[in-house]
């Protein structure tokens, strides 16, 4: 559950970045190149294709890239994913992966993902500045599942309970707009 929490909170940010850096409501005709194929970038590909994006994306493990490619998800080695031009860039595995020379591979409008800490440091937010590219804070967009997990621990389980957590989580959306807005000035 904890995944697929998680990956409905960065679907929220993703829709978010979509609106607000890309101008669509919608994934379709959207290309999205995911980094870690497991419950979450998983789900993200899944999801991302079936509503008409291009997803194309690596998994260190083979049986995420195979179960990827089954719902439409374009398996490539991970050194083309980061050049490989994309709207948006999703970083599903591991956190410090966004640093100052990997960003300079990247060929994208935009970064949301459900990795932890996708920064290596401060400096490395003022170069995507620099190059354009909207950082769509990983804290954010990846909390789906410490929302579930707070108000189920707190409140039990129940589903006006599951409504609630939905709707918190989905809440992320516009939380991720008005700070992509605030960040271009736009409020």
């Amino acid at each position: 559950q904890a995944g697929a929490s998680t990956a409905q909170g960065v679907l929220a940010g993703l829709r978010a970045m979509v609106r607000t850096v890309l101008g669509k409501e919608d994934f379709s005709g959207l290309r999205f190149n995911i980094l870690g194929l497991g419950a979450v970038g998983g789900e993200l590909g899944r999801v991302l294709a079936a509503n008409g994006a291009e997803v194309v994306g690596f998994d260190i493990r083979e049986e995420a890239c195979e179960r990827a490619l089954q719902h439409g998800v374009k398996i490539v080695p991970e050194d083309q994913l980061w050049r490989l031009a994309c709207d948006v860039f999703v970083p599903c595995a591991l956190g410090g992966i966004l640093t100052q020379s990997s960003i300079r591979a990247l060929d994208c409008r935009g970064i949301c993902g459900a990795a932890n800490n996708q920064l290596q440091d401060e400096g490395v937010a003022e170069e995507l500045h620099r190059l354009g590219i909207v950082w769509a804070p990983d804290f954010l967009v990846n909390a789906g599942a410490v929302i579930e997990g707070v108000l189920t621990v707190t409140r039990g389980d129940s589903t006006e309970l599951r409504a609630s957590i939905h709707e918190r989580i989905e809440g992320i959306s516009q939380q991720c707009e008005d700070i992509l807005k605030r960040e271009r000035g736009d409020i």
